[in-house]
């Protein structure tokens, strides 16, 4: 009867142990910021205005490229995950340079504003066609920066 219950015991302990486990591991991925639609697992930059490239100016050029920056040093492995995008848009003459950050779990890409870390859509309501998306710039704009 006493190893019956030690059995028991042992198995409450278990379960008890993987319970608290599994759930502060679920709990690491809860989204802090309501406005975000990325897991919590990696580290999303903010980013502070500052003249990255030399031109007088904070502008998008800056933000993008301090995004990129700061985040290929918070995610070492990752820098992959983050690019920087180029949206030229003739119908309504925008010109802006914003990121793209693939999602670890569904491996989507997600067009992220680096002023606001608010996805593209939101920040920028009718005026982003994503169609208008220029790719494979990111070495070109790092290499404008003066610092």
């Amino acid at each position: 009867m006493k190893s019956r219950r030690k059995n028991n015991l042992f198995w409450t302990v278990l379960w008890l142990i993987f319970f608290f486990i599994s759930s502060s591991v679920s709990g690491s991925f809860r989204n802090k910021n309501p406005m975000s639609i990325f897991p919590q697992d990696l580290n999303y930059p903010t980013v502070q205005s500052a003249d990255i490239n030399g031109d007088g100016k904070v502008n998008c050029i800056d933000y993008a490229v301090s995004y990129k920056l700061i985040w290929d040093q918070k995610n070492y492995g990752r820098e992959s995950f983050c690019e920087i995008v180029r949206n030229k848009n003739p119908n309504n003459n925008m010109h802006h340079l914003f990121v793209r950050v693939r999602n670890a779990y569904t491996l989507e890409w997600e067009y992220i504003e680096p002023q606001n870390g608010l996805p593209m859509e939101l920040a920028w309501s009718g005026l982003y066609y994503p169609a208008f998306n220029i790719f494979g710039e990111t070495d070109y704009w790092l290499k404008k920066r003066k610092f």
